[in-house]
């Protein structure tokens, strides 16, 4: 937002603020399920593999199938998910809770990666 809007500030740090000021919990939603942007599988494969053995058939024209990239998940992840979300959490020390969005269990997989790399 700081870079790509003319308000020039962090909205997000000041409204952490103004609510730790307030004696208030502060929490933040992660949208990672379909990234417009940076276009991904959005880990189609694995995705299919499970809902596939629970019955659960996927739209032939569904997720990722109308405009495939030739980033993987996992790259995307690497790459700006993981960097993002690592962000947050040391800006936001005193952060209560990440809602993600989409499949897939980004909390416990990130969990693991930002444990390994203190």
């Amino acid at each position: 937002m700081i870079d790509a809007t003319p308000y020039k500030a962090d909205a997000i740090k000041e409204l952490y603020e103004a609510c730790l000021s307030e004696g208030l919990d502060f929490g933040v939603y992660y949208s990672h399920g379909n990234d417009w942007n940076d276009g991904t599988d959005g880990n189609y494969a694995n995705i299919k593999k499970v809902n596939d053995s629970l019955g659960v058939f996927k739209h032939p024209s569904g997720k990722n199938l109308w405009g495939p990239s030739p980033n993987t998940h996992a790259t995307y992840m690497e790459s700006k998910a993981y960097p993002q979300i690592k962000e947050l959490i040391e800006g936001l020390p005193e952060l209560r809770l990440i809602w993600f969005d989409g499949e897939g269990f980004t909390n416990i997989l990130f969990c693991r990666y930002y444990v390994k790399r203190r």
